[in-house]
């Protein structure tokens, strides 16, 4: 009996989407099995405040939800979430874990605008997989159909068209994942980031991904948003350009929060090593490291760099031609 090839394919593809179910739920049930895990979920539950208007809706088809957790990112908060919302994105729920630098006025500011969800995050530890995915699980439940996960230094685009419009009509994927090109501010000075500002950008993308992904119950988010565990299929098309430092001030800012957040958690090297390194660098040291990253944008990593000097901000979409095209 002979067999066509759509037959063939289709039986093919539902293989696929089969085995990508059954793994998803082998690691979603070894890891309800890790009582650390159990125990760091459970904390972060325990420790965040939901604002009153938070809301609880079946999934809305095409929705796109931002989530994002922070701490002292004043002088880029405003323009990353900016950014965001003119990228297409309907609503974003931001965690707040103890800023003291104005951070959340500026949030809260810019709720009265934006369709933005206030969480107050009171635990300290870097449990930033499970708060991330916590939050994901907050934005399923308040329906939405994608969870965009990102952090306060990351600007996100797609090619051609807007971060919103390319999720929404992202029929075949679950998971897309985003390239990461760095970028350093042109000037030394320290100043807050808007539209007018001016950044060193890397050509060439790290070596490393984020990642976007439609809502599922069981969606369980790695640390640095570099992966998801649901079921489905994976996508690309999207970018992100990444502005980790911005100043000698929130560079070492950044490495002493960052360590002390990391040695509370336990002080996985694996996870954040490079600000339980740059801890223990003196004043001089960490300077001398800041005049490095600045002459050279590969934070992520990157052989040969390849930068150029361009207002990122102002961009409706993704600028430099694919890799492809170079």
């Amino acid at each position: 009996m002979s067999v066509s090839i759509r037959s063939l394919l289709t039986r093919r593809k539902s293989y696929r989407a089969l085995r990508s179910w059954l793994l998803a739920a082998l690691r979603t049930f070894w890891r309800s099995l890790d009582r650390k895990a159990c125990v760091r979920r459970s904390q972060v539950r325990r420790h965040v405040d939901l604002p009153s208007g938070m809301p609880r809706a079946r999934r809305q088809r095409g929705s796109v939800w931002g989530i994002t957790t922070v701490r002292d990112e004043a002088d880029i908060i405003g323009a990353c979430l900016r950014h965001q919302f003119a990228q297409g994105i309907d609503a974003i729920i931001i965690a707040d874990n103890g800023s003291v630098d104005g951070t959340r006025r500026i949030v809260q500011e810019l709720a009265d605008h934006y369709p933005i969800y206030l969480v107050s995050d009171h635990l300290v530890p870097f449990y930033q997989a499970e708060k991330m995915s916590n939050l994901a699980r907050l934005a399923r439940l308040a329906g939405a159909d994608w969870v965009l996960p990102f952090d306060a230094d990351e600007f996100w685009f797609a090619d051609g068209e807007s971060v919103g419009n390319y999720l929404r009509h992202a029929h075949d994927f679950d998971i897309v994942v985003a390239t990461i090109h760095d970028m350093v501010p042109n000037s030394d000075q320290e100043q807050s980031v808007d539209s007018n500002s001016a950044f060193i950008i890397n050509r060439q993308p790290g070596p490393f991904y984020k990642v976007a992904f439609r809502s599922h119950r069981w969606a369980f988010i790695g640390d640095g948003n570099h992966s998801v565990i649901r079921p489905g299929k994976l996508g690309t098309g999207l970018r992100l350009a990444h502005l980790p430092v911005r100043s000698l001030a929130q560079f070492t800012r950044k490495a002493r929060q960052g360590a002390d957040a990391l040695i509370q958690a336990g002080g996985d090297a694996n996870v954040g090593g490079h600000w339980l390194a740059w801890s223990a660098l003196t004043d001089d040291e960490l300077r001398d490291q800041w005049i490095k990253l600045r002459s050279t944008p590969a934070y992520s990593g990157h052989d040969r760099p390849s930068a150029e000097r361009h207002k990122v901000l102002r961009w409706s979409s993704w600028q430099f031609p694919s890799d492809e095209q170079l």
